[in-house]
């Protein structure tokens, strides 16, 4: 519970303060530890904090949350999949 509390506290150190491709890493580590749907929550906050639309994504603005929640059904569907994490 601890470490779970400690990664969330260090994602939302990572929006406020790091660049983006830190807020992704912290972000995929913390994924590949615990399965934490309170990313998508963060990252909404970033979004909008940060986002603007992209002319590249058709104008879409939740990047990160979109990334947050690709890396969450990768995280799911490994842990389901990998014999590391197998009850």
């Amino acid at each position: 519970m601890r470490n779970r509390i400690l990664f969330n506290l260090l994602l939302i150190v990572s929006i406020f303060f790091f660049p983006w491709w830190v807020v992704l890493i912290v972000g995929a580590l913390f994924l590949l530890a615990f399965i934490a749907p309170e990313v998508l929550i963060l990252g909404l906050i970033a979004d909008f904090l940060y986002s603007a639309s992209i002319p590249n994504f058709f104008g879409f603005q939740f990047v990160f949350s979109l990334t947050f929640l690709i890396f969450l059904v990768t995280a799911i569907y490994m842990r389901k999949h990998m014999s590391l994490y197998s009850p």
